[in-house]
């Protein structure tokens, strides 16, 4: 069974100091070895309970995000720069935002994604601060989604240097308890909950959202020729809205053509436009005609290039398409006699077309007659 990071309790947003300190409704129980005695005092009445689990994922990417500017709540000073610029890295004294005491929280809008797509697998909010010197400051790292606040049980950082604390690893969104959408993740708050009087800056703050991303792949299909051959694409992870792909193909050895399909074409090239809505595990198929020709040829080849209209899901995987050849041919030579002294005129012959030119050797072996080389004689035969 996973570990049990935290117990979280969901209250509606309120910058109300007041409320935060003595409901206690944004307090969050943890079970990890920074737990803290000060949390225990501050347990109210429970109105909701969610347990977050952490598993362990493979991840597929992540992307970063650092704030954007102030939003509601946010009420501390920034030196070094401006709410959108001060916590961008961890520059220590460089740049920051300085909180007195618990009547200063920081409340910050996060970056927007740009190039990122597919499913989220997790969202977390880390902060880099530090308190005073010789004192020990209090706080708890949070989220705002939906209008609803999420925090970590109260952690502390004794003076010192700046040091990275986290907040709770949300698999799904806490308000709603589906998979994050990118739109969530748009309209996310960092939030740095400063409970106790003791000063305390932050030099760095970010969200970092793990993701695995959206591609379209394609299958190797191989047909006896006049079958076609049929392919199958798939989506692999969700994407935000639905978009199309086109097959497009280049002949390897094969030769493509427009139906009705002649000598020498092999398949059907014409581009393949399918429809995607969007969902994980989507397939869409599409079948490529063959000439079934009366021609001896090895297999051939051709790619499958994929183009897809969202710019944000990956397409360069590509398929092989393999044509077997269903027909034979074979050369035969007919039985001569002649008199001795004449020549004998032997007629080999092609049955069926091959693709390419090529050369046959006749070669002799002696029964009752004897072979020799030119100019013969006796006992030469031939």
């Amino acid at each position: 069974m996973a570990r049990m990071n935290n117990i979280q309790i969901n209250k509606k947003a309120s910058s109300s100091k007041t409320q935060k300190r003595t409901a206690g409704l944004r307090t969050a129980l943890s079970f990890t070895k920074d737990f803290s005695m000060r949390a225990m005092r501050h347990i109210g009445l429970v109105l909701f309970v969610a347990i977050v689990f952490a598993p362990s994922m493979v991840q597929a990417a992540t992307a970063v995000f650092h704030p954007s500017g102030s939003a509601a709540g946010d009420n501390v000073t920034y030196l070094g720069g401006t709410a959108a610029t001060a916590l961008d890295t961890n520059d220590g004294k460089t740049s920051y935002g300085k909180s007195k005491d618990a009547t200063n929280d920081y409340y910050l809008e996060m970056d927007d994604h740009t190039t990122e797509t597919g499913t989220i697998n997790s969202v977390v909010v880390y902060a880099v601060l530090h308190a005073k010197n010789k004192t020990t400051a209090y706080f708890r790292i949070g989220v705002r989604t939906s209008g609803f606040e999420y925090f970590s049980a109260e952690q502390s950082k004794f003076s010192g240097v700046y040091t990275t604390f986290s907040g709770i690893i949300y698999n799904t969104n806490p308000q709603t308890f589906l998979a994050w959408t990118w739109a969530e993740i748009d309209a996310l708050v960092a939030i740095v909950d400063h409970t106790t009087p003791q000063p305390m800056k932050v030099t760095e703050l970010y969200i970092e959202v793990d993701y695995t991303t959206a591609a379209v792949t394609v299958d190797d299909v191989s047909a006896v020729e006049g079958v076609g051959l049929l392919f199958t694409v798939t989506l692999n992870n969700a994407v935000a809205a639905a978009f199309t792909v086109d097959a497009s193909f280049a002949d390897v050895t094969a030769t493509g053509g427009a139906a009705p399909l002649i000598a020498p074409e092999d398949y059907d090239n014409v581009v393949a436009t399918l429809n995607f809505a969007g969902t994980a595990g989507e397939t869409r198929q599409f079948t490529v005609a063959t000439l079934d020709d009366a021609l001896l040829e090895g297999p051939e080849t051709f790619t499958v290039n994929l183009n897809a209209s969202d710019p944000l899901v990956t397409d360069t995987d590509t398929g092989i398409g393999s044509i077997t050849d269903n027909d034979a041919a074979a050369v035969t030579v007919d039985d001569v006699s002649e008199i001795e002294g004449v020549g004998l005129l032997f007629t080999v012959t092609l049955n069926n077309a091959v693709a390419a030119a090529f050369t046959v050797d006749a070669s002799f072996a002696d029964v009752t007659a004897t072979g020799g080389a030119a100019p013969l004689i006796a006992p030469e035969d031939y």
